[in-house]
């Protein structure tokens, strides 16, 4: 087996697969994954698969991005999961809104120079 970041990537389903865990002390929902709870510091954890569906609560645009990249929007979502996570925002639907209905599409985020790594990451686009 061949050993690559990429490979080694992959194999966090939750960066992918929009999984989250809840505490088997509190039931606290926290994503991404965690060791201890940030609520009640538990340690023990079952596995969640979180809708996605949410609405933003906050945005703003990024006019100043890393060098080579576009300007893009970043949004603050409140999942209907009861958890808040921030992506970028797909801006093809138009800008993003506060109250707007968004739901997450895994994307490339970047690819490195002379076919070095791709970044993929999940986004948020209008339900």
């Amino acid at each position: 087996m061949t050993k690559s970041t990429s490979l080694a990537w992959r194999k966090f389903k939750e960066r992918y697969l929009f999984d989250a865990s809840v505490c088997d002390k509190c039931g606290r929902t926290v994503f991404p994954k965690r060791m201890v709870c940030p609520g009640c510091g538990g340690t023990g954890f079952s596995g969640k698969k979180l809708s996605g569906m949410g609405k933003i609560i906050s945005w703003t645009k990024i006019s100043s991005p890393p060098e080579g990249g576009m300007p893009y929007w970043l949004v603050l979502v409140e999942l209907a999961d009861g958890v808040r996570v921030f992506g970028q925002f797909e801006a093809e639907g138009g800008e993003p809104e506060d109250g707007l209905d968004v739901t997450p599409v895994f994307r490339v985020l970047r690819k490195e120079a002379d076919g070095g790594i791709i970044h993929y990451s999940y986004k948020f686009k209008k339900a």
